[in-house]
């Protein structure tokens, strides 16, 4: 096996391993903390960047005319919807606790809408990356209704105005969805050459989602590290992120 396709077959391991090194290597060399806020958003700009980019190259491979929704996005935005209310029952019944931090962490792994990743991820696999992309901006659109109804009834001390919250949510996640999916689509109206050459670097996404990752990763090794809970309690949030 040559050194590039084992790099491509393990990138996903690789783009994990880089991250988590690159966050311990920025805090072992940058000690100002001007520099490190910089730093922290260079990467906060930079992220949404790629992803934006990442989401058009993919899209000029969707077709519109195949965007209808399927069964299984009904069933699985009822498991999806269904588990979160009903550990949304338990973390309500739990006092302030080490326990309902991890009955929240389960409710987040539940209710976190498709990454904007996974029609990248589901065309490198073979999948249809059109009805993965249908999916998305229906469980965006649950989830921006979903989050800003519940979170008040689990922590009564963020009792924020829940159409604010919604808009805030939807103001973030949309344009980032659509604004891609429609300039993919104005390409594939004016100019057909334009988009089968943008349509022919579809591995460009996949290198970008890779870059995207390590930078996702960096950021949550400083969260992890930063995070002022116990380990064991570090611990449980994992196994339940597993089983779920």
């Amino acid at each position: 096996m040559s050194v590039s396709k084992f790099l491509r077959q393990w990138a996903l391991i690789w783009a994990i391993l880089i991250g988590i090194g690159s966050y311990f290597l920025a805090d072992a060399l940058v000690s100002d903390p001007t520099a490190r806020g910089a730093l922290l958003s260079g990467v906060e700009i930079v992220q949404p960047l790629m992803i934006f980019a990442m989401l058009f190259i993919t899209f000029c491979n969707v077709n519109p005319r195949r965007m209808a929704l399927r069964p299984w996005h009904w069933w699985l935005i009822a498991v999806q919807a269904g588990v979160y209310l009903a550990l949304t029952g338990v973390a309500m019944m739990l006092g302030e606790s080490y326990a309902k931090i991890v009955v929240e962490g389960a409710m987040i792994c539940f209710i976190c809408p498709v990454a904007t990743a996974a029609a990248v991820v589901t065309r490198r696999l073979g999948g249809s990356a059109t009805q993965i992309v249908s999916y998305t901006i229906l469980i965006n659109l649950v989830a921006s209704i979903l989050i800003p109804a519940t979170v008040p009834l689990v922590m009564p001390e963020h009792h924020g105005d829940m159409w604010g919250s919604m808009l805030t949510i939807l103001g973030k996640v949309l344009p980032l969805l659509l604004l891609p999916l429609m300039l993919a689509w104005v390409v594939r109206s004016v100019s057909l050459k334009v988009h089968y050459y943008i349509s022919s670097h579809r591995d460009l996404a996949f290198r970008l989602w890779v870059v995207s990752l390590a930078l996702a990763m960096a950021v949550t090794t400083r969260m992890f590290v930063k995070s002022t809970v116990p380990l064991w309690v570090d611990g449980w949030l994992v196994a339940v992120t597993a089983v779920c």
